[in-house]
Order: C-alpha cells, then sequence, then structure tokens
C-alpha cells in the first residue's frame, strides 16, 4: 500500500534542489582564481589582513570600489578571527591598499606595474563569495526541509502502525431513477482512506471524503455492499438498502364523453324524455352509474339529436318515481308532442325486470318495489302506449337496463329468485325504434373505466 505520497514527493523536490546547489559550489574554476600570494612584509604579518587570503582581499577591494562597503564586512565576519573584527572605518578603509600592498591589480585601475592576480581567462562565469554565501544558506534551508519531511513521514508511519479507528461511512442519500440507484455519502478516517468500495466496484472518493455511486436497481429493490479501507488497511462495511419508485401498472382508460363535438342542428319540433335511477327506495340494490348516464344524455339531445334545450324532460333518482315516470308521459309529453311531426327521444338508466314467467317486461321507478311489480312498476308495453298516443312522427327509445332480475353489481333484485329470468321477445309499435343494452337473458354492465354503463 502507498503511503505518504505527498511527503515523498516533497523528499524528491529537496534531494533535486540540494544536487543543484552541490553543483555551484563544485562548479568554481580553478584555473580563475587569483594566486594566493603571501606577504612578503613581516609587518604585515601582525595586521588583520595577514588573516585574509589574496582572492578574498581582491574581492573586498573591487566590492569595495563597485558595490559599497556592506559586503566587506561580510568579508571579514566570515574570514578573520572574530578577536580582531572591530566594526569601524580602520578595517573597511584600506582594502585598496592592501591589494596594492601585494601587489594584486584585482582588475582596478592604477599603477600598470602591479601584478595581476587573476589568470588572463575572464571570470563572468566564477561564483562570487556572495553567491556561495547564498547557495550555503539555500542548501541549509533544503536539509531543514527535508528533515521536517522525513520526520513527518516517520510520524505518519507511526500513526498508521499504530491505528486501530475504523473508518466510517455516512450515506447522505440513497434513490432510484426507474432501474438506476444512485448513493451519496461520505468516507472518513483519522490517517485517511486508501479504497472505497461499492458493491465490489472500486468509486473514487475526493479530498473531503465525499462520493457518489449508480448501481442497477432491478424491480422489488436491493441492498448495496459499501466497504471502507484506510491506510492502515482498517477496513468498515454497511448495507444500503435502495428500492425503485413505485411503477403504475398497466391499466386501460377510455376518453371522456364530449357532446359538443360536431353538433347537430337545432330540430325545434323534437322532444326528448329522459330518467336514470341509481339509488332506489324500497331496494338497496344500486344502477351503478344510471344518475350520471342520463346527466349525459340529457347534453347529447341538445347538442347532438337538435333537441331544444327548453324542450328536454331529465327525472333523477328520487325525482323520478312512479307518478314523475307517468305524469313525464301521460301530461308533458301529450301537450308538447305536434301530431305527425315531432321526433322523440326517450332515454331510460335503471332496473328493469320480467314477470315470472317472462311474458311482461317492468322498468323500476325510484320508489317501485321489485316484488310488486304490477303495483309499483311501469309496464314498458304501457310506457310505449302512452307515448304513441301522441302520435308522434317517430319515437327513438335507449333502455339502459335488463329485464333478468340481475343488477349492474353483483345483487339480486329480487333475493326469492335463485336464477335470472328470460324474457321474452315482444312487439313495438310500427314507427319505434328501441335499442337496449341486453337481450331478454343477459345483464347491463358498468364500465368501471369510464364511470358509465357500457351502453351509454
Amino acid at each position: 500500500m502507498k503511503l505518504g505520497h505527498q511527503c515523498l514527493d516533497k523528499i524528491e523536490t529537496v534531494y533535486s534542489m540540494l544536487f543543484a546547489v552541490g553543483l555551484v559550489c563544485l562548479t568554481w574554476p580553478a584555473n580563475s582564481q587569483p594566486e594566493q600570494k603571501q606577504a612578503s612584509d613581516a609587518s604585515s604579518i601582525s595586521s588583520p589582513y595577514a588573516l585574509v587570503t589574496d582572492i578574498q582581499t581582491c574581492n573586498a577591494a573591487t566590492r569595495r570600489t563597485r558595490n559599497g562597503l556592506q559586503w566587506v564586512s561580510q568579508v571579514i565576519a566570515e574570514n578573520a578571527d572574530a578577536s580582531w573584527v572591530k566594526l569601524n572605518s580602520d578595517y573597511w578603509y584600506n582594502w585598496e591598499l592592501e591589494a596594492k600592498r601585494r601587489g594584486l591589480s584585482c582588475g582596478i585601475e592604477g599603477d600598470s606595474t602591479t601584478q595581476t592576480a587573476s589568470s588572463p581567462t575572464t571570470q563572468s562565469n566564477t561564483p562570487t563569495s556572495a553567491e556561495l554565501l547564498a547557495a550555503q544558506r539555500k542548501a541549509q534551508e533544503l536539509e531543514q526541509q527535508l528533515a521536517a519531511l522525513k520526520a513527518e513521514q516517520e510520524q505518519q508511519q507511526q500513526s498508521v502502525s499504530n491505528d486501530t479507528k475504523l473508518p466510517t461511512i455516512t450515506i447522505a442519500s440513497a434513490t432510484a431513477k426507474g432501474a438506476q440507484g444512485i448513493i451519496r455519502g461520505r468516507v472518513n478516517d483519522n490517517t485517511g482512506i486508501a479504497e472505497l468500495r461499492v458493491d465490489g466496484q472500486m468509486i473514487a472518493v475526493d479530498n473531503n471524503g465525499n462520493f457518489s455511486a449508480t448501481t442497477y436497481v432491478p424491480e422489488g429493490g436491493t441492498s448495496v455492499n459499501i466497504e471502507a479501507i484506510d491506510l492502515a488497511g482498517l477496513s468498515s462495511t454497511m448495507s444500503v438498502r435502495v428500492d425503485r419508485a413505485t411503477t403504475q401498472t398497466a391499466s386501460i382508460s377510455f376518453d371522456r364523453l364530449n357532446p359538443l363535438k360536431r353538433k347537430a342542428a337545432i330540430n325545434n319540433d323534437a322532444l326528448a324524455l329522459v330518467i336514470g335511477v341509481s339509488e332506489y327506495k324500497e331496494t338497496n340494490a344500486k344502477a351503478i352509474y344510471a344518475d350520471s348516464d342520463a346527466k349525459v344524455f340529457q347534453d347529447y339531445a341538445i347538442e347532438k339529436l337538435g333537441v331544444p334545450r327548453n324542450r328536454v324532460k331529465t327525472l333523477v333518482n328520487d325525482g323520478a318515481d312512479e307518478k314523475d315516470m307517468l305524469l313525464a308521459t301521460k301530461r308533458w309529453l301529450a301537450r308538447a308532442a305536434k301530431q305527425g311531426k315531432t321526433d322523440v327521444y326517450i332515454f331510460f338508466a335503471g332496473h328493469g325486470l320480467a314477470s315470472d314467467d317472462g311474458s311482461k317486461m317492468y322498468l323500476l321507478p325510484y320508489d317501485g318495489a321489485p316484488e310488486l311489480l304490477d303495483d309499483t312498476a311501469i309496464l314498458r308495453d304501457r310506457l310505449f302506449s302512452d307515448v304513441a298516443a301522441a302520435n308522434p312522427r317517430s319515437v327513438t327509445v335507449f333502455l339502459d337496463t335488463c329485464y333478468s332480475g340481475t343488477t349492474r353489481g353483483t345483487d339480486m333484485l329480487i333475493a326469492s329468485r335463485p336464477i335470472a329470468i328470460r324474457a321474452l321477445e315482444q312487439s313495438i309499435p310500427d314507427n319505434f325504434t328501441v335499442m337496449t343494452a341486453a337481450a331478454g337473458d343477459q345483464t347491463a354492465k358498468p364500465l368501471e373505466e369510464a364511470k358509465h354503463c357500457m351502453f351509454s
């Protein structure tokens, strides 16, 4: 396992810099140095200058004439015994004189007869004492940095060796978009995270320990295993549950009934009687959606059949009892119809029932009792007879009902009838057109997806 990558990189950099500084020190040309000439005068031995070599004297004299006196103090401080180094002008004043006394020209204009201390070659590429001093200081700094980095590395290795704390895993979110799951979280450890795996796959972790991983989520969800390993080789694992969002099951849908499309021309002589009974007074068996069917057919009569709005009579639920239904046919329809000119439309949605022998068909009003059909229900033949008495031009009847004794649900209209009754076929008047939802032994059922009966 790789440890302390950053620390090792720093150490390599420091070594490179130290190597470069070493080259500067080693490239001082030997043939460019002035000959070190000892003073011939015995009296000079007692002088402080006697401790300074010819090349140092030349350097001091040259710097004095070119760059000021400050550098001279550095030369004495570095090369002379501290016992005689005193910061006063007596020691800084006569470096040129000392160079001339020794017969060194050092590139200073003066007596042409003085001996030259340097070789004929130029000194432009020769490191000066100041450059060497700077290089030495740089080397010292780099050595200190190297030592600090080595100490840091040793401390880190010691921390890793002594580590007993397991890495921690924190999950921020675990969601799914369709079949793809997304897990986001953070890992943390005192020595550092070496690896993070999600279901065995290596996952990248940023400098703050944050991570994000994707995975496949089958229908019904899945559990994802997350493992974090620190630099000491210690590991933590946890399991995260990822579930798919609830998906919609396949279903059948139908367009809503809309009577406003392709509006028909108005038929001023037409009449419409619309009846719908969903809930009954004398039976708990409901005719599901019958009242809704009647309300929608009312609009169809106006928009599609061209019946004027004021010539449509609608009876729904408790407004469609036996009395109301009979008065609607014998009084309202008889008065409003024009003989030979009126087109009559009749719509009934609700329960129908046949007699025990199947010879009679009844329409059950809101207050009708299935056990007393002759007394409380309306005979279908009587309804047709009352309408025919108005002598209309045509009659169109829509019967969304059945006569078997079964209902739109699972109930039976008469509990004592264990089997359904088959109604016999009956004749209808010549100018009548009758459309029914079911034959004599069939049941008119609702269409739950449309919230209407199938026939409507």
